[in-house]
This record gives C-alpha cells, sequence and structure tokens, in this order.
C-alpha cells in the first residue's frame, strides 16, 4: 500500500519528501570540549608507549597543542569541527606524528594541514 505524497514549492524553496528522515545533529563544542578531545586522543595513544616514551610524547604533544590552538583559533567555527569524527582522526593522526618529533616546524606544518581542513570543512557549507 503506497500513499501519494504531492508537493508545491515557491521560488528559492527546498522540498524534502520521504517515508522517515534519519537526521544527525552536529553541535559545536566549546573551547574546554576540544581541549579535552585532543588530550583524550593524546591518553589512547600514550597507553601504547612505555613511560619514558610517554613523558616524551606528553611534552611534544603539549607543545604542539601551544602551537596548534592559537592557528586553528582564528578560523570561524573552527570548535564544530572538534565534533566531526573525520577531525578526530585527523587530529589523532596530527598529534601521532607530533609525538615523533620535537621540531616546532613540523608542528607549524600539521597545525597548518589541520587548520585547512577545518576551512575547507566550512567551505563546503
Amino acid at each position: 500500500m503506497t500513499d501519494k505524497m504531492k508537493q508545491e514549492a515557491g521560488n528559492n524553496s527546498q522540498l524534502v519528501q520521504a517515508q522517515t528522515i534519519n537526521c544527525t545533529i552536529q553541535r559545536e563544542v566549546s573551547k574546554e570540549e576540544a581541549e579535552k578531545i585532543v588530550n583524550e586522543l593524546f591518553v589512547q595513544k600514550a597507553q601504547e608507549l612505555t613511560s619514558v616514551a610517554r613523558e616524551t610524547a606528553s611534552k611534544r604533544t603539549e607543545e604542539f597543542g601551544k602551537v596548534l590552538i592559537p592557528r586553528i583559533e582564528k578560523i570561524e567555527n573552527t570548535l564544530a569541527s572538534f565534533s566531526d569524527p573525520e577531525f578526530q582522526i585527523l587530529l589523532g593522526l596530527a598529534n601521532k606524528t607530533a609525538m615523533q618529533t620535537d621540531n616546532v616546524d613540523e608542528y607549524k606544518l600539521l597545525s597548518e594541514l589541520l587548520a585547512h581542513k577545518i576551512q575547507k570543512h566550512e567551505d563546503k557549507k
């Protein structure tokens, strides 16, 4: 048994017609929640390391954060990206890469790549 549906629309309108609509709403996270996400990702990766390596990785992650946060704070709607699983995965990979070096220029490059991803995502909207 099918129900007939009919819609009419005016100029500049958008119609949606469906039997069932599943909707996912992403909310913007606060700066504190974003910092917590960065720290949680570090903890996950740090569990794979020995205590000496963990201490070094922790210092490097902190230094990377000092470069990353000021860079991405400049971008409009940055915090919304932190609720996106794709961005969290990329952030985790960048964090993992930052743990492998103490080179500030590499932290800056990673920060630029993440900033570009945020800006590209915003441009899609």
